[in-house]
């Protein structure tokens, strides 16, 4: 077994980045500075709402099909669109919408999906 390091409250380092803050992967608020300090709240997402952590390395199911793996989220201003690695190595962006994605269990990291014909075989 790994011997467990103790370190001074704080002295760890954050897995908070810049990159999620900024994709909005996961929301801060009530930001307090002191002096060189800063303390905040971290939100969680809302009833029916995912973070990006959530489902990065969930898997994409088509009917009995495994379509591949959710490896990120992209977002340009429209709906968000998952990242995912084909079974045969290919990128499928597929848009993360209800219409879509109908079943997300992220406890279980599967996503269930009614893809629109042709989507799922875009290279």
């Amino acid at each position: 077994m790994a011997e467990l390091k103790v370190a001074p409250y704080g002295a760890w380092k954050s897995p908070i980045t810049s990159d999620l803050i900024v994709t909005g992967a996961i929301r801060l608020e009530q930001i307090l500075l002191d002096g060189q300090d800063i303390y905040w709240n971290e939100l969680r997402p809302a009833e029916g709402e995912y973070s990006h952590a959530e489902l990065a390395g969930c898997e994409v199911w088509s009917g009995p099909d495994r379509v591949g793996m959710v490896r990120g989220v992209e977002e340009y201003g429209g709906p968000p669109l998952l990242q995912v690695e084909a079974e045969d190595g290919r990128e499928i962006l597929i848009p993360f919408t209800r219409s879509i994605c109908k079943v997300i269990d992220v406890a279980e990291k599967i996503i269930r999906v009614e893809a629109p014909e042709g989507l799922l075989d875009l290279k």
